[in-house]
């Protein structure tokens, strides 16, 4: 019996995957499959999830969503309906292959999207934006040097979240390395927004900002939520 088998993995836009591998882990409509040298034939649904697979003692994978999976005679075809090397890669295919189905279904032309520097671009003006707010500080009434310190930590802190926001959006992994949807980083900058707007964070940050930076900062929240409608 041969050592690998053959897998292939593509969408309807390209080939993603065309390797020999030693095995194979598939997401199936009804659970996972495993994929070793002489699998016999089948046919089945794909669901969706993490496909992975060893080949030259490397372990790799990508995200797949829906399809078929067929194998025969040492060769693992996989027929995805969407696939990325990223969770926010698969959803990137996902959403192109949505455009296209309802591009067919109406004959309309589909809607443009917001490309992914125009979302990474409107975060870092924002971040510039709020950073600025720093310069109008000062200490206002009667402050400890201790809430002082603590008030003027605040707009750093929602800069480096951001930067962070940044940094997953391109990547498809939150801070610690773990996959993250699009979805869960709207998410996350909506909470971000809505921290902002806190009884509490508000009190310590007009400790160090006078009303009307306070107010942009507002405004700036708005932009910040209307960036997080247009992730995808």
């Amino acid at each position: 019996m041969a050592d690998t088998f053959l897998l292939e993995v593509a969408t309807p836009e390209r080939l993603m995957v065309r390797e020999n591998v030693s095995d194979a882990q598939i997401p199936a409509a009804d659970g996972y499959v495993g994929i070793l040298p002489g699998h016999a034939a089948m046919l089945s649904e794909l669901g969706s999830g993490v496909l992975s697979y060893t080949a030259d003692g490397h372990n790799r994978s990508l995200h797949i969503a829906g399809g078929w999976l067929e194998v025969s005679n040492d060769h693992a075809r996989v027929l995805a309906t969407a696939a990325g090397d990223t969770d926010l890669a698969l959803q990137a295919s996902l959403d192109r292959e949505r455009v296209v189905a309802a591009t067919k279904e109406t004959g309309a032309s589909p809607s443009p999207q917001r490309p992914a520097e125009d979302v990474v671009q409107r975060l870092q003006t924002l971040k510039s934006k709020i950073a600025e707010l720093q310069k109008d500080g000062g200490s206002f009434g009667d402050v400890s040097e201790p809430a002082a310190s603590k008030s003027r930590q605040q707009v750093p802190i929602i800069c480096r979240v951001i930067d962070d926001a940044v940094r997953a959006y391109e990547t498809g992994r939150d801070i610690n390395g773990r996959p993250i949807s699009p979805v869960q980083l709207a998410d996350g900058i909506r909470r971000l927004a809505a921290d902002t707007r806190k009884q509490e964070f508000q009190f310590t940050l007009s400790l160090t900002l006078g009303r009307d930076a306070i107010g942009r900062l507002e405004s700036y929240m708005n932009e910040l939520e209307a960036i997080a409608r247009d992730i995808r």
